[in-house]
């Protein structure tokens, strides 16, 4: 979206939050611009939604919230957690998977979580360079 109060180490202010919020339909509307089936649009548009229904555009819970929708919750966050940002360095790989669990059943599917830090291979390289 181009907002630079996303390279900011701050609380966004009520007007940035709202904005921050629209961002999961504003990618829907450029993801029909591009003529990306439906599909992917309501994946774009749903990937903020919370397990227990606090997320947004549209407070989908649970299984309302397709499972697509639900891994992409689940992997954006895992990465934005471990991947460097303008305002913080990435978090170690076993923080970032105690986080995910932590949120599992309020911000994450408990299915999706269990089986992301089930997968070995996204942590072979952190416990590479640690040996």
């Amino acid at each position: 979206m181009g907002r630079e109060y996303f390279k900011e180490n701050r609380i966004l202010t009520a007007e940035e939050h709202l904005d921050m919020q629209r961002h999961p339909v504003i990618g829907e509307q450029q993801a029909a611009k591009e003529g990306l089936p439906r599909g992917v649009q309501l994946l774009v548009r749903w990937h903020h939604e919370w397990w227990n229904g606090n997320g947004y555009p549209d407070r989908l819970e649970g299984e309302q919230i397709p499972l697509a929708a639900r891994i992409l919750r689940a992997a954006d966050t895992f990465a934005a957690l471990t991947g460097e940002r303008p305002f913080r360095k990435p978090i170690p790989i076993d923080e970032a998977r105690r986080y995910m669990i932590e949120w599992a059943g309020i911000e994450f599917d408990p299915k999706v979580v269990k089986a992301l830090i089930s997968v070995d291979k996204f942590f072979v390289t952190e416990r590479a360079a640690a040996s």
